[in-house]
């Protein structure tokens, strides 16, 4: 008589309830935001800022007058110590946190029941060597690996809900009040006209900053189905500009 194997399904099933565990994994959303928790009043220090330079223009018959100056630039710099705190959400997605714990409950009893009847029960003469082996083997790995599961579940179960953490004590700086606070001409700026139909003209300022751009005699005639404007720029800083009203 040949010798008889273990039941092939009890090991199938064992092995799919621990593929199904090792792969469906609870899926934690975590949603964070950082606050600062102010510990005094703002502290205000009037400050000098970085100048900027600026341009200004206006028509005067066939001529644009022009000047070009350093803006000052001041503001109020605030200043206040604050405690940083990092504030989290966790919540488990759906449910999977819930089918991890079934899962792994299941793992585990199945895992568990199988180990406890392979240890009481005594080997068949006719089964093939090492046939018990095997079973202590596959039962203990369903017990283990449901066993893990549920560990994992309970990790993530202790994170779910709302926590604080402490970043330290910071100083938070912030500039208000930017404003002009005094203009200083600037000569031997290169500027440049822009007509509104693409006509450039471009000239220097002198020491005083001033620049004057000559248009052209038939500029009324050339601005009559346009807009009657034009751009005036500083060469060396394009960011400085101006519209003139022609």
């Amino acid at each position: 008589m040949r010798p008889r194997t273990a039941p092939i399904a009890p090991r199938l099933l064992a092995l799919a309830l621990l593929a199904l565990a090792l792969t469906d994994c609870a899926r934690m959303i975590r949603e964070s935001e950082l606050r600062a928790v102010p510990l005094e009043t703002p502290r205000k220090q009037a400050i000098t800022l970085p100048s900027l330079l600026g341009v200004a223009g206006k028509r005067e018959g066939l001529t644009v007058v022009a000047t070009v100056f350093e803006r000052a630039r001041c503001g109020d710099e605030l200043r206040q110590r604050a405690r940083g705190v990092r504030h989290t959400k966790v919540r488990a997605d759906g449910q999977s946190l819930l089918a991890e714990w079934l899962v792994g409950g299941a793992a585990s009893l199945l895992g568990g029941a199988g180990l406890a009847w392979t240890a009481t029960r005594a080997p068949d003469p006719e089964e093939a060597p090492g046939a018990q082996q095997q079973r202590y083997l596959l039962t203990g790995g369903v017990l283990a690996g449901g066993l893990v599961f549920l560990l994992g579940a309970v990790y993530q179960q202790s994170e779910i809900g709302e926590h604080d953490e402490d970043l330290g004590e910071r100083e938070l700086k912030k500039i208000a009040n930017e404003r002009d606070c005094g203009r200083t001409p600037k000569g031997g700026e290169a500027l440049r006209l822009t007509l509104s139909d693409g006509t450039q003209i471009e000239a220097t300022a002198d020491a005083q900053g001033q620049a004057i751009f000559a248009l052209p005699a038939d500029v009324d005639e050339r601005l009559e189905v346009g807009e009657k404007r034009a751009v005036l720029e500083a060469r060396s800083n394009p960011k400085a500009q101006a519209v003139v009203s022609l």
